[in-house]
């Protein structure tokens, strides 16, 4: 019924809060943003070696003190953006209008559609959320499936927690998606357990989304049930939006068979663990305090370099175990690709994933990257950027066969590779 509504509405019009006395300058650093973060903007500043201060004064912005980035902050966790329902409105109707008393945001929604949101310390990930979910789904022209749109929409909140099932129904697609009948009487652990068992029959990705922390546990699930009504601490690894980890599977579907408060999944031990690394949790400053510019979207602060430099030789020295690659590949270049679960960051450029992380290791500690050719600084905040979203919260494992992966917060020595 919400689907058809918004469907059919000629447009929607959005209401964020009444104004303030801040709102003026708060929407005047927005546009301003927009200005200074395109990248032919950008391309000019050389980020990592320019102070904080110097950057905000290339840029034309304000000094870290000003308060205009907080007030940007909370209008960023305006709590319109990051509701469930939101999705389906956003994506169905034609036009919106957002509106904060008198004053009209410009694209509120789209502000950091075309800009490098990574150069800002603020937090618009519900601004950039909602983007996702609102382009994939215009890209597709079409439903997606309901486990993409779960994927998709993990950190959505919604006030009753059955509705991150409910709220994105009217935008689902596939078999599991029609038996789904909205029944506010059911609680959100029989609709969760329900539903992770309809869908681990056609694929175990699923899984992946109960295996990573959520900021709170409050339910009593099994630990191979979702809980989506919490947002996620780190990205799952495996999920439909990333079918590139999936492949090694092909179209084989798992054999499950769920009894009582057990899962048991057929499956063929392949590998076994033999050396763990340390885990990628850096200790981010506390952003409410101090709004500051982000580099590339790290600190390069000497604790941060610390961090990294004892991180990336711990992982460096694991690698160089091994001799030979079973692969043959140079164990370099699968290194390099393993940090960042193999994504295409060389957009087209004919360089290496090697040159791409050595770049990428020069720059997050402090180092000039000057003498590598342009086509690898480019590459360089993509890789920088896939590492970060990819191995947060995961450490590098290699296994008895000389392979080598990320593994999730729990690995240790002597677990099994199904």
């Amino acid at each position: 019924m919400m689907g058809d509504i918004y469907r059919n509405a000629a447009g929607v019009v959005v209401w964020l809060e009444p104004a303030t006395k801040t709102t003026a300058r708060t929407f005047d650093l927005m546009e301003r943003i927009v200005a200074v973060t395109q990248p032919h903007e950008l391309s000019s500043l050389d980020t990592y070696i320019m102070s904080q201060k110097e950057f905000l004064q290339a840029c034309g912005l304000p000094t870290i003190q000003d308060q205009a980035w907080i007030h940007l902050d909370r209008l960023f966790w305006n709590p319109w953006y990051y509701r469930m329902w939101i999705i389906q409105e956003e994506n169905f109707n034609r036009v919106s209008t957002f509106i904060k008393s008198k004053f009209k945001p410009p694209s509120s929604v789209n502000i950091f559609n075309s800009s490098d949101d990574t150069y800002i310390k603020i937090s618009p990930n519900p601004v950039l959320n909602l983007n996702q979910i609102i382009e994939m789904f215009r890209q597709e022209n079409q439903f997606m499936s309901l486990d993409r749109l779960l994927a998709l929409s993990m950190n959505s909140v919604a006030t009753w927690p059955v509705d991150k099932i409910y709220g994105i129904l009217g935008l689902a697609s596939g078999s599991v998606a029609s038996t789904i009948v909205p029944r506010y009487d059911l609680s959100p652990e029989n609709l969760f357990r329900s539903l992770t068992e309809q869908l681990v029959k056609t694929s175990l990705d699923i899984l992946s989304q109960a295996s990573v922390p959520r900021w709170m546990k409050t339910r009593n699930l099994p630990s191979w049930v979702p809980d989506w009504s919490q947002p996620v601490g780190i990205e799952p690894l495996l999920s439909p939006l990333r079918r590139v980890y999936a492949m090694s599977c092909g179209d084989t579907k798992p054999r499950v068979n769920v009894t009582s408060q057990t899962l048991v999944v057929s499956g063929l031990i392949v590998d076994t663990i033999v050396s763990v690394g340390y885990i990628y949790l850096p200790k981010r400053r506390d952003t409410t305090k101090q709004r500051v510019i982000k580099m590339k979207g790290l600190s390069v602060g000497i604790r941060m370099n610390s961090f990294f430099m004892n991180l990336l030789l711990n992982w460096e020295n694991l690698s160089s175990s091994i001799v030979t690659h079973p692969t043959r590949e140079a164990v370099g270049s699968v290194f390099a690709r393993t940090l960042i679960a193999n994504l295409d960051i060389l957009d087209g450029e004919n360089i290496s994933y090697q040159d791409a992380y050595a770049c990428f290791r020069d720059a997050l500690l402090g180092h000039t990257v000057d003498h590598w050719p342009k086509a690898v600084q480019d590459a360089q905040p993509r890789y920088l950027q896939a590492f970060d979203t990819i191995a947060h919260g995961r450490c590098l494992v290699i296994t008895s066969r000389d392979y080598m992966g990320l593994g999730p917060l729990s690995s240790s020595v002597g677990d099994k590779v199904v």
